[in-house]
């Protein structure tokens, strides 16, 4: 009757992939929700005060560049220092929300891969279940052609 044991021990394989597969699945969830959620704090919070702050720094090199008495009109050095400065402003910019985009991208492949390791633990539970399977089956096979009992 050990049969028995290869049953119960394919349902448990079965019953412990499926449960892995959903803590897999929540875990990936959580990822791309944590990937979200920055991505809208970066928006929302982050960047606006990131402008800010350039427009203030901007404004104290203005004020700086007016204070020097040089001129501030177009083509003279100070206002191809501002402009210089703009630029490199709008490059950080550019690169900050770059950067926020990649971070997003990053977590959901990183959720993507998450859910495929569930995936991976569903399929190894089944496997191992139907081999459970086919050994009790195997063995009350062997059993009935000793003693013409399944039960053996």
């Amino acid at each position: 009757m050990s049969f028995i044991g290869n049953i119960v021990a394919g349902q448990a394989a079965s019953a412990i992939g499926k449960y892995n597969q959903s803590v897999y699945s929540a875990q990936a969830a959580y990822q791309k929700r944590q990937g979200e959620i920055a991505k809208a704090t970066y928006d929302k919070v982050t960047r606006p005060i990131f402008l800010k702050q350039q427009k203030s720094q901007y404004s104290t090199f203005l004020v700086s560049a007016l204070n020097s008495g040089a001129e501030f009109r177009a083509g003279t050095s100070p206002y191809l220092a501002g402009l210089e400065f703009k630029v490199n402003q709008a490059t950080d910019v550019a690169i900050q929300d770059y950067n926020a985009e990649m971070n997003l991208i990053d977590s959901f492949n990183r959720s993507i891969l998450t859910e495929s390791r569930g995936t991976a633990e569903r399929f190894k539970g089944d496997l191992t279940r139907d081999t459970e399977f086919a050994k009790a089956g195997g063995k009350m096979f062997a059993n009935y052609q000793s003693s013409g009992s399944l039960l053996g």
